[in-house]
């Protein structure tokens, strides 16, 4: 979760280019229908407003890569939690296979997030010509279905091994329960992989 002033700025800066966009095409209308009258003046005003945008889809694209990145962290973080209470060989090497196969799943579609399209500023920016070299798709599906997947397990096994450890039973039953939060993440995951699908665009801003 984000504290401190960040959604108090994400609002802001939301509310300001809402604003922004209100005025230019009032400005352009005003231009067009009224006064009848476009000059160099205008595309240069409107420019200026892309420009804004781009910037804006460009810092986007930097929160989603760390957004990719956060979430096999944060199922990282719990596979490093059961590797300290597992008491069986294979509950390990399964544990390190969801970990590392979800980092190096991350990683790439973080790569492939930015090399989908040549030249990279073409992702962000309309006016930059390119041509698209991959799509990110397959690559985000794979991450959200084997995110839901990871989620699912990390949620089952500690239901497996928990009765064997030596803690009271209202402790078992506490850590549990807590662990298995990740059945939600896991329909969430599913939720997120379906919508992936909808939204097949070689563009990222489209």
């Amino acid at each position: 979760m984000m504290g401190g002033k960040g959604p108090r700025s994400i609002a802001v800066m939301w509310v300001m280019t809402f604003l922004s966009l209100v005025l230019v095409l009032l400005r352009l209308y005003t231009r067009v229908y009224v006064v009848k009258a476009v000059g160099i003046d205008d595309h240069v005003f409107n420019l200026a407003w892309i420009d804004s945008a781009a910037k804006a889809v460009y810092w986007e694209m930097i929160g989603q890569t760390f957004a990719v990145w956060g979430m096999a962290i944060a199922k990282i973080s719990l596979g490093l939690f059961l590797l300290r209470i597992v008491v069986k060989q294979w509950h390990r090497i399964s544990i390190w296979f969801c970990m590392m196969t979800l980092a190096a799943i991350s990683v790439t579609t973080s790569i492939t997030f930015w090399l989908q399209r040549f030249p990279a500023e073409s992702i962000y920016d309309p006016r930059v010509p390119g041509r698209t070299l991959l799509s990110i798709t397959p690559f985000a599906l794979a991450l959200g279905i084997w995110c839901a997947v990871v989620d699912f397990y990390l949620a089952v096994l500690p239901w497996i091994f928990i009765w064997n450890l030596n803690m009271k039973f209202k402790e078992k039953m506490s850590i549990a329960i807590s662990l298995s939060l990740g059945f939600i993440a896991c329909a969430c995951g599913i939720i997120r992989s379906i919508d992936i699908v909808g939204m097949n665009s070689s563009n990222y801003t489209g």
